[in-house]
């Protein structure tokens, strides 16, 4: 699938030593369900003016956690709670998800499959934000704003990359959401670990890893490519 009709491939800035958990050479096939980054959120009662108050923060003990199916949430109120926030993924908290957004850290760990090639990731937030991918400090937008986007572009070996992000709310209006070459990202493309990843390989019909794209199941009608609904019998891993 080509993507770059999206953004400017000429704008690649890729960061040195990124590199993927499990590369797209040892991949055949990706599953059609992911299993979700890993959340928490915290609400320490005092304010949250930028990235590094979100980082101690979170260096805390979780007030709630949770599973991030996909990487998109917005609401307009300070009194938004943790689970109004989440919507859909509200079912999977565990702990005080009556608790206010404003202010309020959320933290994301996991894995992302990004398919080889020169990407465009981009962050939707209000506030700030920082994401690490494959093991290095990938894009940040540090301080309060309302929702815009942070983008970068990168050549990717490809493959499933460590993700983490951590987000912060200081009050007021909230977003944040998750971009691969202007189109978000489904639930197909994150994991809570490796294992997570090729379980799933035999659990749930699978698409050839040269055919799929992390938003391949919110556009399959358009993408036109066929998913195989024949689980494998084990691990498609070369």
């Amino acid at each position: 699938m080509n993507t770059t009709a999206y953004f400017d491939p000429a704008e690649e800035d890729t960061p040195a030593g990124m590199e993927p958990a499990l590369a797209y050479t040892d991949i055949s096939d990706v599953p059609s369900e992911g299993t979700g980054l890993a959340g928490a959120a915290y609400v320490p009662g005092t304010k949250i003016w930028n990235i590094d108050m979100a980082r101690v923060a979170a260096d805390g003990d979780a007030d709630a956690e949770f599973v991030s199916t996909e990487l998109g949430y917005a609401a307009k109120y300070s009194d938004t709670t943790i689970s109004e926030f989440l919507g859909a993924d509200a079912d999977s908290l565990d702990r005080n998800g009556d608790l206010e957004m404003g202010p309020s850290a959320l933290s994301f760990t996991g894995f992302i499959y990004i398919p080889p090639g020169v990407h465009e990731i981009t962050v939707v937030s209000d506030d700030g934000f920082d994401l690490n991918i494959g093991g290095v400090d990938f894009s940040e937008y540090a301080t309060g704003r309302s929702t815009d986007e942070t983008p970068r572009v990168a050549d990717f070996e490809g493959g499933l990359y460590q993700v983490e992000l951590l987000y912060f709310d200081s009050g007021g209006g909230m977003s944040l959401s998750l971009q691969i070459d202007g189109l978000p990202v489904d639930q197909s493309a994150f994991y809570q670990s490796e294992n997570d990843f090729t379980d799933q390989l035999s659990a749930v019909p699978t698409v050839l890893v040269d055919d799929y794209h992390p938003s391949f199941f919110l556009g399959e009608g358009s993408l036109e490519t066929p998913v195989n609904t024949t689980t494998t019998d084990g691990r498609d891993v070369v």
